[in-house]
């Protein structure tokens, strides 16, 4: 995870109402990770990372198109640097907004068009635009609160609510 991610789950945690449960979804540490920036017991009761794999920073082995979690379970769900890596990123957007609870938060980083080539994970998928990652979670029952390019443009930070809709 690169420095302006942390940077990204700190602006977002000390900006935005987040609260509740946190679920990260491809927790894998490869190089850091955010659970530090979700510490506050008070505010962010409990945090669970899953990946597809066991490692460091995976409390869970599951599969992020299937999730094992009941309907509005969580109040945040943080998909830090893990999209491009997931063949079927739409189911895995499905999943976010069936277990996040109306009003929660999801935080997604993910790598963009610009100077950041294939990295295996195991695998290496996807590259996102602005755009098309807004439009990701709007067609998946979010309103979008901030986007942005980083690094260059190599990658895109947003963080969404789910609506009620």
């Amino acid at each position: 995870m690169t420095p302006a991610c942390q940077q990204w789950a700190e602006h977002c945690v000390r900006n935005y109402p987040l609260a509740g449960d946190v679920l990260e979804i491809g927790s894998f540490d490869v190089c850091g990770n955010p659970r530090h920036h979700f510490a506050d017991r008070n505010r962010f009761p409990s945090y669970l990372g899953i990946d597809m794999r066991a490692g460091p920073c995976v409390d869970s082995v599951m599969n992020a198109n299937e999730l094992t979690f009941a309907d509005s379970s969580f109040g945040v769900v943080v998909n830090m640097e893990a999209l491009e890596h997931d063949f079927y990123f739409w189911k895995t957007f499905a999943e976010m907004r069936r277990v996040v609870r109306v009003g929660g938060h999801v935080i997604v980083t993910t790598r963009s068009w610009n100077g950041f080539g294939p990295h295996d994970y195991p695998s290496d998928y996807w590259r996102f635009m602005d755009d098309g990652l807004v439009r990701l979670f709007r067609e998946n029952g979010f309103d979008c609160l901030e986007s942005s390019y980083a690094e260059n443009s190599s990658g895109i930070f947003a963080i969404a609510s789910k609506n009620g809709r």
